[in-house]
């Protein structure tokens, strides 16, 4: 049974929120270089990513973990009674959000990942998840972040934005051969990133290169290795000149 996210209403630690997140604090990217991953779930966003951490030095964040570590610390219990009201028998050890151990796992915790991502924004404001995943940044230059999906995390890679505060930002759509998302929110970030102009590039991930070897990691290096070529101020490859 596939269970709606709409549906779901488990007990949040009152500790966990804090309020008056309405607005981005962009303090923590001023001066930074901000690289963002746009694409249905599985497209490869982390996978360019890493490349992206190992070989150009960026710092990897993502909105995601920090939700998925509360889960895991505070809302297995809870997920493994409410699985059990709707007939899935997982065992309290496969509820793993932030490393879970296989892919249709991972799509039955998935509900509760978008359940508890928007509760917190309806109540600690918006833009909860940005700014304490951009509070984790510390004192990298080169921001890699690898799931933008939501309509309101899109707020940095416009130019006016990134202009206003001091900062350099670039947004990536990673799409993959063959992959559907059922995530609405997903398509409408998406969107309206499409319709505000805002991808600098599209990565085509072709999910037909075979695993074997290293093929499908010679083929992400490819892609990274041209987006160096195109944009070298953003992998630090020169200085910016207006």
């Amino acid at each position: 049974a596939e269970i709606n996210y709409n549906l779901i209403n488990l007990k949040v630690n009152e500790n966990l929120n804090s309020g008056n997140h309405i607005k981005t604090n962009y303090d923590f990217l001023k001066n930074k270089i901000v690289v963002g991953c746009v694409g249905y779930a599985r497209s490869g966003k982390d996978s360019i990513g890493s490349v992206m951490v190992k070989e150009y030095g960026f710092k990897r964040i993502s909105y995601g973990d920090a939700l998925k570590q509360d889960l895991d610390d505070y809302m297995k219990e809870q997920v493994f009674e409410d699985l059990k009201k709707h007939g899935i028998e997982l065992p309290m050890e496969d509820i793993q959000f932030l490393n879970p151990k296989t892919i249709e796992i991972k799509e039955i915790l998935r509900p509760y990942m978008v359940w508890y991502g928007e509760f917190m924004k309806k109540n600690n404001g918006i833009q909860y998840w940005v700014n304490r995943t951009h509070s984790q940044i510390g004192e990298a230059k080169k921001i890699i972040i690898t799931d933008v999906r939501r309509v309101n995390e899109l707020e940095p890679f416009f130019i006016e934005t990134a202009n206003k505060y001091n900062f350099e930002s670039m947004l990536l759509h990673i799409s993959q051969y063959g992959l559907t998302d059922r995530d609405t929110m997903t398509h409408d970030c998406i969107r309206v990133a499409l319709e505000n102009w805002l991808f600098e590039d599209t990565i085509l991930i072709d999910s037909r290169i075979p695993d074997e070897g290293d093929n499908r990691q010679k083929h992400l290096q490819e892609h990274v290795d041209n987006l160096s070529e195109r944009f070298p101020y953003f992998f630090g490859r020169e200085t910016k000149t207006n």
